[in-house]
């Protein structure tokens, strides 16, 4: 079923990497954990985990998909969008001795938990708690999260503006949500 705020979906994101960091044994000594959808430039705290929805693309497999379908053809507008989100994983501290090792656990326990979870859905539980907000519980929503192989030159060019700092970075794919 289309998901018509795409903020429901960064929420399941945020849910996920909460719920699962705080249940590992890392984690759980986390007692200031944040887990924000904030910009990396807006992150603050001294164990702050950044997940940005930074870009939609269409999906391409599903874009010619109401052509498959026998019969007239519908309007357009009763055709779902299907997306692929994309996100960027990032980790702030603003401890002052060690706040790179510090980012670097963050940074480290958030790639794990989203490796654990790689297809979102329903059933989806951690400690008992779905995954999934309300709203998008009972629709058959499936969400697949892929870490996306982007070499270091790349990612870097999203640092070299301003005076930001270069950050420890990773992009994940989260498809196919429809709109």
């Amino acid at each position: 079923m289309p998901v018509h705020d795409l903020s429901l979906v960064t929420i399941t994101l945020t849910n996920l990497l909460e719920r699962r960091i705080k249940q590992s044994q890392l984690g759980a000594a986390l007692r200031d954990l944040n887990v924000s959808s904030l910009p990396p430039d807006r992150l603050s705290g001294n164990q702050t985990i950044g997940l940005y929805l930074c870009s939609a693309v269409e999906n391409a497999q599903y874009k010619n998909l109401s052509s498959a379908h026998p019969g007239p053809v519908s309007p357009e507008s009763s055709i779902p969008i299907g997306l692929d989100l994309y996100y960027q994983l990032t980790a702030h501290s603003d401890a002052a001795a060690d706040a790179a090792l510090q980012e670097q656990r963050l940074f480290g326990l958030a790639m794990s938990a989203l490796h654990d979870y790689p297809r979102i859905d329903d059933s989806a539980t951690i400690g008992g708690q779905k995954v999934l907000p309300v709203d998008l519980q009972g629709n058959d929503n499936v969400f697949r999260v892929t870490l996306q192989p982007l070499p270091f030159l790349e990612t870097s060019r999203h640092w070299n503006s301003g005076n930001h700092r270069l950050r420890l970075v990773a992009y994940y794919m989260v498809s196919l949500v429809l709109l």
